[in-house]
């Protein structure tokens, strides 16, 4: 009945390793995983940070405060065009202190700054839509690595799961050997003692 019981306990076992796939329980594959979950988690928080980012110029871009652009983030052309207008500016300002609104000149300059004026509107355009699809790109990289890390640390948790039944099932197969060791050690001492009084007996 003991050796049934090793029996028993050995192939309940080999049986779980088999369907939780299950190679070793020394730990080291829980610092594996542990390892891999700090590995994710690190590029979850750093694609978030790049999304935050990239969302918060993108906005900016739309309410029009292209001034609030960090330089790395701004476009030459942009800056070029906000310069010339500037200029053209202070120029018509100059021009109607002494001028007529119909004065060529004037009508001229009004022309220039028009021309300015849709260039800026264009370069604005095409800086929000890269903008916007910098963010784009970055929000799905931010959740896909967030699903792949809420997919890990639920694998983790069954991990550890499985790694915590499979100490008792191999608790059991150890303690099984024990008492079947020791029935046998026990076993094979009556013998001993009993072959041992009946020569004993033959002798007298």
């Amino acid at each position: 009945e003991l050796k049934a019981k090793v029996e028993q306990a050995e192939q309940a076992l080999s049986a779980y390793t088999s369907q939780r796939n299950i190679f070793s329980s020394d730990g080291k594959g829980s610092s594996l995983v542990n390892e891999k979950l700090a590995s994710m988690h690190s590029q979850a928080m750093q694609a978030e940070t790049k999304r935050i980012l990239s969302q918060s110029l993108y906005e900016e871009v739309k309410k029009g405060n292209l001034d609030k652009l960090p330089e790395a983030f701004a476009d030459p052309q942009t800056i070029a065009l906000q310069t010339k207008l500037g200029e053209l500016n202070t120029q018509m300002a100059q021009l109607r202190v002494k001028l007529a609104p119909e004065h060529p000149k004037v009508v001229e300059l009004s022309k220039q700054i028009g021309v300015i004026q849709k260039q800026l509107e264009d370069s604005s355009q095409r800086l929000a839509e890269r903008l916007k699809a910098d963010y784009e790109r970055t929000a799905r990289e931010e959740q896909s690595l967030k699903t792949a890390l809420n997919q890990a640390k639920n694998e983790a948790a069954q991990q550890n799961q499985d790694n915590y039944q499979f100490s008792i099932l191999q608790q059991e197969v150890e303690t099984s050997k024990k008492l079947y060791t020791d029935f046998l050690q026990k076993t094979n001492q009556a013998n001993l003692q009993t072959a041992s009084q009946q020569n004993k007996g033959k002798g007298i």
